[in-house]
Order: structure tokens, then C-alpha cells, then sequence
């Protein structure tokens, strides 16, 4: 099923292959443009670091909104219930699948990553506190990403259009209340690594409930 997943739904390794080389030129192109910068190993690096954290949070986005929705609109799921595995198994096979073309950005993103040290070495250690810094918004960036996927994902069985852009407010203006009341930077990762793990039971006994209805 991991296999299915990769080539049918998400291209396989020729999309794959296409991706990392216009994420590849999308980097040279950020470096070049800050290529006068009086760092421009450290302005490389945040530019890097921030396209890819966005590219990230995307792809997650609407790998969660599609990984399970097609099998909801195709009516497969009744085949993949008779499988002798959980539907929980059976998830986490897609998602086998699903998290292999996300290579193409990780691999960027560690390269914006390991721009870092080199930016340390050029300033003697006078960045450490600022790269401190930016390794602390990319986890809170990432806990909210792998949350916008999650939600996505529960949205998807709830509703026949609009998952993924409802799941992005939803994501947004929970973030935004949280600054406004001044705890959601410390608060927001915690409560994104306490929700996912009920959106996923959740998720499960959805699938369950439609593949019954099926």
C-alpha cells in the first residue's frame, strides 16, 4: 500500500526528482539574491530555512487532506477494511508512503540547516544565540505543521470540499489567539503534541464508521 501510495498519489520518483531539482534551483536562486549581504552565509541560511519550512508546511497540508479523502470518494474503503490488518495498520502504511515525497524538501531544508555552523565560523561564535533562536521557531513552526496535517486529515472524512483551506484558519486563528493572549509560542507546540494523538483516534474510528456505512 506504502508503494501505491508513493507512485499513484504522489508521482513516485520522478516527481520526486522534479521537485528536488526546483527546490535546488529555488535555493541557488535565494542565495544568489543575498549573495552582497554582509553574512551571506547566515542570510542564505534563513532564507533557505524559511522557503523550505513553508514548502514543508504545505505539502504536509495537502498530504493530509488527500491521503485518506480519494479512498473515501473512490469507495475502497470497504476493500481496505477487509484487509487483514488494523485500520490504524492501515493508516500508517499510507503514511509510509505518503512521507517519501517530502524527501525532496527535507533534503533543502538540512541544507539551509547546515549553512549554520559555517555562518558561526565566518562571525566567531557571535551568531550562536540568533541560530538558538531559529532552531526554536523552526520546532514551534513544525509541531504547528504536523498539526495543519493532522487536522487536514480529520477534516477530510468530515467534509466533501474545503478540508484543507478550513484547516488552515482554523490552524492560523488558533495561532494568532495564542499570541494575542501572549502564551502561544511556549503553549501552542504542547497543545499541538497533546491534539495529534486524539485526531488520530479520531481519524481511525472515522474510517472505520465509513467503511461500515460502505
Amino acid at each position: 500500500m506504502a508503494w501505491k501510495d508513493y507512485y499513484f498519489l504522489h508521482g513516485g520518483p520522478l516527481v520526486n526528482f522534479a521537485k528536488l531539482a526546483g527546490y535546488g534551483l529555488l535555493c541557488l536562486l535565494l542565495c544568489y539574491t543575498v549573495r552582497n549581504d554582509p553574512d551571506p552565509f547566515a542570510a542564505g541560511a534563513g532564507e533557505i530555512v524559511g522557503v523550505m519550512m513553508l514548502i514543508l508546511s504545505v505539502e504536509l497540508g495537502v498530504i493530509g487532506s488527500r491521503i485518506l479523502r480519494d479512498e473515501v470518494r473512490n469507495k475502497t474503503l470497504v476493500g481496505l477494511a477487509s484487509l487483514p490488518f488494523a485500520m490504524k495498520h492501515i493508516v500508517l502504511m499510507k503514511v509510509d508512503g505518503a512521507k517519501r515525497s517530502l524527501l525532496p524538501a527535507f533534503v533543502w531544508l538540512g541544507a539551509g540547516v547546515a549553512l549554520g555552523p559555517a555562518s558561526i565560523v565566518a562571525n566567531g561564535g557571535q551568531e550562536v544565540w540568533t541560530w538558538i533562536g531559529g532552531t526554536l521557531a523552526c520546532a514551534y513552526l513544525g509541531t504547528q505543521a504536523w498539526l495543519f496535517a493532522h487536522v487536514a486529515a480529520y477534516y477530510s472524512l468530515r467534509l466533501k470540499w474545503g478540508a484543507l483551506p478550513l484547516s488552515f484558519g482554523v490552524c492560523v486563528i488558533a495561532n494568532i489567539f495564542g499570541g494575542m493572549m501572549c502564551f502561544g509560542v511556549f503553549v501552542a507546540p504542547i497543545i499541538a503534541l497533546i491534539l495529534v494523538p486524539s485526531l488520530r483516534d479520531s481519524i481511525h474510528a472515522r474510517l472505520e464508521q465509513l467503511a461500515s456505512e460502505d
